[in-house]
């Protein structure tokens, strides 16, 4: 159960950006370190044979954060803490240390099965300018991490922004 799971969350039109669980998926065999990346959690992609290293993040920076729901919460490997912040184009960004091909990202949404949400996913190598490589909807059927395959993408840094909901948009 989530930590908000029963309290009334928003009071006025916004849009919340919650975010539980973060997990990227790369390309092992090509990875930049030459050698394949391990993770302690998520899941691998075995139908995909190139595309099964799991990345750690090694920074996360977002345009706002409500307080006691801080960033690092994405990656804490427990889906009842969640990053949350409030506005249309709220992002988080997280950096993978090195440049590496993307194979996937996987975002367990707050309140998943009950909204959806539109968000995109966009991409850099410096940090500083990012070019977008999916923009999608959440199925607002589930809990659980939701996958979305990014193709032929390298990148230092992933930035998800979220441009609302079915709830609050």
């Amino acid at each position: 159960m989530s930590l908000l799971e029963g309290k009334r969350f928003l009071t006025y039109v916004t849009v919340a950006l919650l975010i539980s669980f973060v997990v990227i998926t790369i390309d092992s065999i090509h990875a930049a370190s030459g050698s394949p990346q391990t993770a302690t959690t998520g899941t691998m992609d075995q139908s995909q044979n190139q595309c099964t290293g799991l990345t750690p993040i090694t920074n996360i920076q977002t345009s706002g954060s409500q307080s006691g729901f801080p960033p690092s919460n994405v990656d804490d490997k427990n889906l009842d803490t969640l990053w949350s912040t409030y506005g249309l184009g709220s992002w988080i960004q997280l950096d993978l240390g090195t440049s590496k091909k993307i194979c996937s990202v996987e975002i367990a949404w707050y309140k998943g099965n009950q909204r959806q949400n539109n968000f995109a996913i966009s991409s850099s190598i410096d940090g500083i300018k990012f070019s977008n490589i999916l923009s999608s909807k959440s199925s607002g059927t589930t809990f659980s991490p939701e996958k979305y395959s990014i193709a032929d993408t390298n990148a230092r840094y992933l930035r998800v922004t979220v441009n609302g909901n079915t709830q609050n948009s």
